[in-house]
């Protein structure tokens, strides 16, 4: 299944979708940025508190999506995959048109950081890895599940 079919294209979807990941940010980025060294480097620890909370987005969204890889190989059959629904077909728009913008957003604000302040580039380097990894393994998650679904269908 196309992750830019039409029904994963309703700008109203988009938004909510968008205003969900970015108060998911908010609050998480300032929670955990907000435990920084000092004053003088705030901006620094609030972008890794952001990266951090980005992580952890990943990771709950491939934790849904395992989910459902374990229960479309188990053959479970649930009412209770409507209420699965809901987040999945969310976590889709996040992954593929949400969370890219967002990533780049991120990087940019540290390659920025990392470029005033006279930092190393290794920084960048590693929150480009985990940020990339952690939206890859969300796309590969999905297109597995996929996969597995058009295989029991033959």
């Amino acid at each position: 299944m196309n992750p830019y079919a039409a029904q994963y294209r309703n700008p109203v979807d988009l938004a909510i979708t968008a205003a969900l990941v970015l108060a998911w940010l908010a609050v998480g980025g300032l929670v955990l940025g907000a435990a920084g060294p000092s004053e003088s480097r705030l901006l620094w620890s609030l972008q890794r508190g952001f990266v951090r909370v980005f992580l952890w987005l990943c990771a709950c969204i491939a934790a849904n999506s395992l989910w459902a890889v374990v229960g479309v190989m188990l053959n479970i059959h649930s009412v209770l995959w409507f209420i699965w629904e809901l987040p999945y077909l969310t976590s889709v728009i996040c992954v593929f048109q949400v969370m890219p913008i967002v990533a780049i957003a991120l990087i940019a604000w540290e390659t920025a950081a990392v470029r005033r302040s006279g930092g190393r580039m290794r920084t960048v380097l590693r929150s480009s890895a985990c940020v990339s990894f952690g939206l890859g393994a969300d796309a590969g998650l999905y297109f597995l599940l996929n996969f597995i679904i058009c295989a029991k269908e033959r």
